[in-house]
């Protein structure tokens, strides 16, 4: 599968990102993924999730099947509302691309529905500045 990333930025916690982007590189790498692009929506206003930069390139690339999966830290990693969340879901799925969370090891899906941690893959769990997150062996995932 190819992955794309999307990291949030936030300037008021710089470790964050790399938790993010550690959670991704580590779920990439366990489950097999090869990793396309890395992208960091970098807002510090309350700019719809539709409407930000980065997304808007990752929209494009969904639209073109460049990827497979985004990665994403977890699942609140992006920094918007739960009707903004939703709408970015629909549209991935609508590309029949789909959200990994890193952090959490699960597939984050539109209405609300969230799969278990692909407990199969857990091998483990660390942590980095107080935040925990599991990683993974490698196998087969519901997607591929």
């Amino acid at each position: 599968m190819i992955a794309q990333c999307l990291y949030q930025s936030d300037p008021k916690n710089l470790a964050s990102m790399g938790r993010q982007r550690l959670a991704c590189q580590r779920a990439a790498r366990k489950l097999q993924w090869g990793v396309q692009k890395e992208r960091i929506s970098e807002t510090n206003e309350p700019v719809p999730l539709l409407m930000r930069p980065a997304v808007k390139e990752i929209l494009q690339d969904a639209e073109q099947h460049r990827f497979d999966v985004l990665l994403i830290g977890n699942r609140d990693s992006l920094c918007c509302d739960a009707a903004d969340m939703e709408s970015f879901l629909t549209v991935l799925n609508s590309f029949n691309i789909h959200i990994f969370a890193g952090g959490q090891g699960s597939w984050v899906e539109p209405n609300g529905r969230h799969y278990a941690p692909l407990l199969i893959y857990r091998v483990g769990n660390f942590s980095v500045d107080g935040a925990d997150y599991l990683f993974f062996t490698a196998g087969t995932c519901p997607y591929g």
